[in-house]
């Protein structure tokens, strides 16, 4: 590996623990800015769901999928064009109750593909359930959710900017 290449990943990985840090210390101050990160990042998945609903076969189709998918666009949206000022606020309820919604749609997806594909359906049965479950949790405790999630987030970026100071360093 180069040596302007080891410099880039050293300083990449200094800049995510550096993040990782202020994360840490301010989770609450910045929710504004990663309410409008995670909206737009909502709004690319819910696009993605779309294309998907009509990519797959018509044997695969099920009227909850489309539901589903056009739902998460709206919602999408709106976070997307003025949702995320208020989204710090409301954003844990609106994700408990996305979780709960989406956990109901989930299963019926599941229910429906247990006929065509068993694996599959089996599986889907479970995440809807699982997410539910913590649909349930997070409308119960909504800002002890947004403050975990934060730390997970800060997490990610301390592990990552440590892996590439090790990749620097083995390079």
């Amino acid at each position: 590996m180069k040596t302007s290449s080891r410099a880039f990943l050293v300083i990449s990985g200094l800049l995510y623990i550096v993040v990782s840090y202020f994360l840490c210390i301010e989770p609450i101050a910045n929710l504004i800015v990663y309410s409008w990160l995670i909206s737009v990042a909502f709004l690319i998945n819910s696009l993605a769901q779309v294309v998907t609903y009509f990519s797959v076969s018509k044997e695969l189709r099920h009227v909850s999928f489309l539901l589903s998918a056009v739902l998460n666009v709206i919602i999408a949206g709106y976070f997307v064009s003025v949702g995320y000022i208020a989204l710090p606020i409301v954003m844990p309820i609106l994700l408990g109750i996305w979780l709960v919604v989406e956990g109901m749609f989930v299963f019926a997806k599941g229910l429906h593909l247990k006929e065509y594909v068993p694996a599959v359906g089996k599986a889907s049965l479970g995440f809807g359930i699982i997410s539910l479950i913590f649909g349930i949790l997070v409308l119960f405790n909504p800002m002890a959710t947004i403050v975990a999630a934060v730390y997970i987030v800060a997490a990610g970026f301390f592990v990552d900017g440590i892996y590439r100071i090790i990749e620097a360093v083995k390079g």
